[in-house]
């Protein structure tokens, strides 16, 4: 049981109070809350790669500058310098702001069809290029900013196509993905790639050539560098199956995936016509496909065929029934399986 205090004692502590000994040395209440960490996020300029995911992209595109510098060269005979010299997350719209008028612009399909991408390089190393090619000296004072003429563009075409295609070799460490140039274009604003406001990771090259220094820009929009990266993470070897998760981990991501909305649409054929048919063409005109009329279909889920199907009506509406299925794993893989 606690001791009494005495009289003495209570007048004692009273008189602590009143002068403030009472409260010297005494432990301060230890709070269990802690400082939360705020971390400042940039909506206009979303992180859209992990730090792993970019740096393997920064070292795929500082392997790439160094195969362009050899390349060039043997290409050109002169002296070359290409330098990695930013990898950042930007808005299309800054990417374009950020471009001069004119330049040297491309637009690249790729294979898979995962979006198009942008390649710009600045109109003073395009020129300083042309006259090396057409036996010039390439020096500064050639470097001008202006257009090129129709047979300027021919030239540089493939100068162009040797550097898109070694893109297409670096870029095979880490998926499968071919580019090619499909359109060309001087004025940034006429380079209608994304809307403006869409994330896309812009790379830099510095480029010296003699005396003339400049930038090689490859801008990748958002949906085209995610469904690049996911390519090469569930791509054999690089991808993670349900059998090496941990325990339970792969039930959850089934159980996430039940709610995923996903597109499917059955192409019922293709054909090709000239601008000028096109042009020609009014309602009630028939245009044949090359797909045959008792020939399946090709049933797409997203961008990946699933199935094969032949058509016909249910309740009314039309309707597809499958013939053939392509067995589509969690990892990505697909394997060919008839129904019965």
């Amino acid at each position: 049981m606690a001791d009494t205090l005495s009289q003495e004692e209570i007048d004692a502590l009273r008189e602590a109070v009143k002068t403030g000994e009472a409260f010297e040395g005494a432990e301060q209440p230890k709070t269990d809350v802690e400082q939360v960490k705020v971390v400042a996020y940039d909506f206009h300029k979303p992180q859209i790669l992990s730090t792993d995911q970019l740096h393997s992209i920064q070292m795929m595109h500082e392997s790439l500058g160094k195969t362009l510098q050899t390349n060039l060269f043997s290409i050109l005979k002169s002296s070359i310098e290409v330098k990695l010299v930013a990898v950042d997350q930007i808005s299309y719209g800054e990417f374009v702001l950020s471009l001069s008028n004119p330049t040297y612009l491309g637009t690249l399909s790729t294979k898979p069809n995962i979006g198009n991408i942008a390649i710009e390089i600045n109109s003073p190393l395009v020129v300083a290029m042309l006259e090396i090619l057409l036996g010039g000296g390439g020096g500064a004072g050639a470097a001008k900013t202006r257009e090129l003429t129709y047979l300027e563009r021919r030239i540089f075409r493939n100068v162009a196509d040797a550097i898109i295609t070694d893109a297409n070799i670096a870029w095979k460490n880490i998926t499968d993905i071919s580019m090619e140039i499909t359109e060309e274009e001087s004025n940034p604003e006429y380079l209608q790639l994304v809307t403006p406001e869409t994330p896309c990771l812009c790379v830099a090259f510095d480029l010296h050539i003699g005396a003339t220094t400049g930038l090689l820009n490859i801008c990748y929009p958002f949906v085209v560098i995610q469904s690049a990266v996911a390519r090469g993470e569930t791509s054999p070897g690089k991808r993670k199956t349900l059998a090496g998760m941990e325990s339970g981990e792969g039930d959850m991501m089934l159980k996430a995936m039940e709610v995923v909305p996903l597109d499917i649409k059955a192409v019922i054929g293709s054909t090709v016509i000239s601008a000028r048919e096109l042009g020609l063409l009014k309602v009630g005109d028939v245009v044949c496909l090359e797909q045959r009329i008792e020939n399946p279909v090709d049933i797409y889920v997203g961008e990946n065929q699933a199935f094969t199907a032949e058509i016909g009506k249910h309740h009314g509406k039309v309707a597809v029934g499958l013939v053939k299925t392509y067995g589509m794993s969690v990892a990505g893989g697909i394997q060919e399986k008839k129904t019965n």
